[in-house]
């Protein structure tokens, strides 16, 4: 375990960060850019995946239009209520 005060989060930092913990065959990661490139660069041989939790608040985030995120899977979302039928 380890910390690192960074004002933002560039492969540089990463890099430093990483390179105080033991090397690793596997990673799940949020999908920052700075992040993959150190481990990559560090870790050549490691798994990399992506964390199934930021995959669905990016979709949450970057959807418009009544669609929203279920999982992977984007669904959508009625602007109206249903009317009663009867």
């Amino acid at each position: 375990m380890s910390w690192l005060f960074a004002e933002r989060e560039p492969f540089a930092s990463w890099r430093l960060l990483l390179q105080r913990l033991p090397e690793s065959d596997a990673a799940v990661i949020d999908g920052q850019k700075g992040l993959l490139d150190a481990i990559r660069c560090l870790c050549p041989l490691a798994k990399i995946k992506r964390c199934i939790v930021h995959i669905d608040i990016e979709g949450l985030l970057s959807t418009r239009n009544g669609y929203w995120s279920q999982s992977i899977w984007l669904k959508k979302k009625s602007k109206k209520p249903p009317r009663n039928v009867t």
